[in-house]
């Protein structure tokens, strides 16, 4: 046999074993000719190792059952001897021998030996980057285990010469792919490998978000992070990767510091120890939070901005960014910045009426509150500052949904009116409308306009007239139908227990189209019903006194609501019936 055929036959042997160490080992030790048929064969092989391995499962799971039920008769056996009832759920009580827990066998797994097996034997850098991304290999890579496939591979493709794997981290790392917003994991599987060729090769990390979103992914510790040669390539991109704040949206930093606390606790501590220049990561939160976004995806930068503490130099040095956030940052960041630009309190007239300006816009109860505050000690502390340019903005802090909040602002303008001109009183003026009726007299009464109507109970409901009922034309009158049922004792003829109404509620219980067990209304088994009207004239039996008293009974439990309508489309008859009945004697 040839040494090519014995190297290939060696090779499926340890794939078949799951072994990765014995498949790595085994496939190094071929020569290069020997590769090459080995990287020929395993495109081919794929299914042929998943039926295998499923086989070798199945077969297992056969075994496993045997077992398990040998052991529960055993049980039921001994329970038995014992004189002891044995319960139902003792049959999936875990930890037993009858119900042992499951953990996969190294040789029921298929993906990750031919991982091994195709890094170790193809030889060209692109080939391998894409038998490593290959979908159906992908999804199967943590099946047994990704941190250990992994550290194989790597030590697989650390055999190679090292320009051989500095092209292939930076290729890996172009292949690295968005992960969805939705999904369970935050980024490829081969994203650990990627990283520790990066760091094990010296390559300089290309500029690409899924690249930084796997950086970020894989929570460090202070020492870690310290010695990372690439903290300094992706620190600066980690404020501006997308998808980096939904991937670190959950860290709180409440770790130890020296024990992968996470990124907050690692930032932090190397911002205390000097090991990170300090804006950098002042300067990445306002860059980001000057982006934009979604509010949890900003919600690691604003942990991180809170925890570095920046100083009244710094907050001096970045005070018009803090500004530029009022308007329309998220909630969260918007508080942030208006926090520090209060604690600076170094802002000039013109820069605070734009930052209140920009507060007293928005929407938020807390952010309108902190506004209207700063609108009243800015007030107070300056005399003669111009209030006109706020009192649109003020306004507007009229209509927010809290009732606070529009007290408050009401009490401002009261405590402040002598301070506008007649510009602001009229911006305050047409703001009137919106405030409730008790607000807007108190307002109407400094600034001289008409309180609106009161609103709050019928949510702005305008009563209109409403139109004439159409008159609906009189019923014609009854006509004399002769003699009607008799009376029972203690009942009138349409109100009494044995009436008419009473009769024909009975009617109405006997059910559709029926009375007392005949049929009304319709024809049944092919006969015309007794009492059925055609052209005028009562069909069948109809004429006769007796079925006329039936149907009788039946309008009135249809006037009289007994039957709900169900037989409106059935002929069930009405009050109109009678006049369309003969009477006896009309023939």
């Amino acid at each position: 046999m040839r040494p090519v055929e014995v190297g290939w036959d060696a090779v499926v042997a340890a794939i078949d074993t799951g072994d990765l160490e014995l498949v790595a080992g085994r496939v190094l030790r071929l020569d290069e000719r020997a590769r090459r048929e080995v990287a020929t064969a395993l495109p081919g092989y794929l299914a042929v190792a998943r039926k295998r391995a499923e086989a070798r499962r199945q077969a297992r799971e056969i075994r496993r059952q045997q077992v398990t039920e040998a052991a529960w008769r055993e049980h039921v056996r001994a329970a038995a001897r014992a004189g002891r009832t044995v319960s139902a759920h003792e049959r999936w009580q875990r930890g037993t021998p009858w119900n042992p827990p499951w953990t996969p066998a190294a040789d029921e797994s298929w993906a990750a030996p031919m991982l091994v097996a195709g890094a170790a034997a193809i030889g060209g850098v692109a080939a391998v980057v894409a038998w490593l991304n290959r979908r159906d290999l992908q999804d199967r890579w943590d099946e047994y285990g990704g941190d250990t496939t992994s550290a194989v591979l790597e030590r697989v493709l650390s055999a190679r010469p090292p320009a051989w794997q500095a092209e292939f981290a930076v290729r890996a790392a172009l292949k690295l792919r968005p992960v969805s917003r939705r999904s369970a994991v935050t980024t490829s599987p081969v994203s650990g490998l990627v990283l520790a060729m990066l760091r094990r090769s010296g390559a300089t990390p290309p500029e690409h978000d899924p690249l930084v979103v796997a950086w970020a992914a894989h929570s460090p510790s202070v020492a870690s992070l310290r010695t990372d040669p690439l903290l300094d390539h992706l620190l600066p991109r980690l404020f501006e990767a997308e998808g980096v704040g939904a991937a670190l949206r959950h860290d709180r930093g409440s770790g130890r510091a020296g024990a992968g606390g996470g990124w907050l606790t690692a930032l932090t501590a190397l911002d205390r120890e000097g090991g990170i220049d300090r804006d950098v990561l002042l300067d990445g939160c306002l860059r980001r939070f000057l982006r934009g976004g979604h509010a949890a995806d900003l919600r690691f930068f604003v942990r991180l901005h809170d925890l570095l503490a920046p100083t009244r130099d710094e907050v001096r040095e970045r005070h018009r960014d803090y500004l530029r956030l009022l308007p329309a940052a998220p909630g969260a960041v918007a508080e942030t910045a208006l926090k520090q630009v209060r604690r600076l309190g170094e802002a000039d007239s013109a820069e605070v009426t734009e930052a209140l300006r920009a507060l007293l816009a928005r929407g938020e109860r807390k952010l309108l509150t902190a506004g209207l505050t700063w609108l009243d000690e800015f007030a107070a502390a300056d005399p003669d500052a111009d209030l006109d340019p706020l009192a649109a903005a003020l306004g507007e802090a009229f209509g927010c949904e809290s009732g606070d909040v529009q007290g408050r602002a009401v009490r401002v303008a009261v405590k402040h009116a002598g301070r506008f001109t007649d510009v602001g009183a009229q911006a305050l003026r047409e703001a009137v409308a919106v405030l409730p009726q008790e607000l807007g007299e108190t307002l109407a009464e400094l600034f001289g306009e008409e309180a609106g109507p009161d609103t709050r109970d019928d949510g702005g409901f305008a009563p209109v007239s409403l139109p004439e009922p159409p008159r609906v034309p009189d019923l014609p009158p009854a006509r004399d139908v002769g003699r009607g049922p008799e009376r029972s004792s203690g009942g009138d003829e349409m109100g009494g227990r044995g009436g008419v109404a009473g009769r024909g509620r009975a009617a109405a219980r006997a059910g559709p189209g029926r009375l007392g067990g005949s049929p009304v209304g319709g024809p049944a088994r092919g006969r015309p019903a007794a009492g059925a009207v055609d052209g005028g004239r009562a069909v069948g039996r109809g004429d006769r006194p007796r079925d006329r008293e039936r149907l009788l009974w039946c309008c009135a439990g249809r006037e009289a609501g007994c039957c709900a309508g169900r037989n409106r489309d059935r002929g069930f008859g009405t009050m109109e019936w009678v006049g369309a009945l003969p009477v006896a004697g009309d023939r």
